[in-house]
């Protein structure tokens, strides 16, 4: 697909990929609405995972969670997330402390391309590792977790346990050094 806000062509991962790139698009699995079932990204983040891909073990390969997603299954779980927030926490708090903690891990669903939302450009990815036999690698959490275990460094500073440590080190550095960046 195009889309018209975007110069650079949009494409399915998974067909992109000849199928060796494995979609499990999480937000479609729990009915989100509007959210969708096909992982598009921008070509050259497609090309980037290819590329990736094959400096990860032999038979390892990488499952995409979610990737581009539409304005309103941004405007949803940002709202959820908040009501979470609100519900579960008794420090009362202003509109922009209250957004601000909601921003740390749920951007806000804005519509300008000067400061969208990083799933709006086909950009970004929430990706894991998949072992010879379809398992996923231990990361320490599951998709979605919005604690500071979710944090990119949480196992290198607070947790000994040296299996998702390198498991964690193993996707990011992989990632980053096909010239992805980590949003930490």
């Amino acid at each position: 697909i195009m889309l018209k806000e975007f110069d650079e062509k949009f494409v399915d991962i998974y067909t992109y990929s000849n199928g060796e790139i494995k979609v499990d698009m999480q937000y479609a699995k729990a009915k989100i609405p509007s959210s969708i079932q096909t992982a598009y990204v921008r070509e050259t983040v497609a090309k980037k995972l290819i590329e990736a891909k094959k400096m990860l073990p032999k038979g390892f390969t990488f499952e995409i969670f979610d990737a581009w997603r539409p304005y309103e299954v941004q405007l949803g779980l940002f709202n959820n997330y908040r009501k979470e927030i609100i519900k579960n926490t008794a420090v009362v708090m202003t509109e922009e402390e209250l957004n601000k903690k909601v921003c740390e891990f749920v951007s806000f669903p804005d519509k300008s391309k000067q400061v969208s939302y990083v799933h709006s450009t086909g950009g970004a990815v929430d990706i894991t590792i998949l072992d010879s036999n379809g398992n996923k690698l231990n990361m320490g959490t599951e998709f979605d977790d919005f604690s500071e275990k979710s944090y990119t460094a949480w196992y290198e500073q607070n947790e000994s346990d040296e299996l998702i440590r390198n498991n964690r080190r193993l996707l990011h550095n992989i990632l980053c050094e096909c010239g992805s960046t980590n949003y930490p």
